[in-house]
């Protein structure tokens, strides 16, 4: 059996429209980009399209450390920023 990709996307804004990519960088966590980012509710839970299905009409686009999310003719663009976590195993 031969496989072959024939389409390749990533989801950096979980539960929101992809991204279509012609050639993406694979570490060691998967496509880089991919699901760094989630829409959480007042209590901090993450909220997906299983409970709200208008996330999948969330555009999301990325330009170095910029994101911007657009849905219904409205947009708004803001860095990333990253935390540094304390993980103890």
């Amino acid at each position: 059996m031969t496989l072959r990709i024939t389409a390749l996307r990533i989801y950096p804004l979980k539960s929101c429209r992809g991204i279509s990519l012609n050639e993406a960088a694979l570490l060691a966590s998967g496509l880089e980009h991919d699901r760094e980012m989630m829409i959480v509710d007042s209590q901090g839970h993450f909220v997906t399209q299983r409970g709200d299905a208008v996330l999948a009409t969330i555009a999301v686009a990325l330009a170095g450390h910029s994101v911007t999310i657009s849905c219904q003719g409205h947009s708004v663009t803001f860095n990333k920023q990253y935390t540094q976590a304390e993980c103890n195993l």
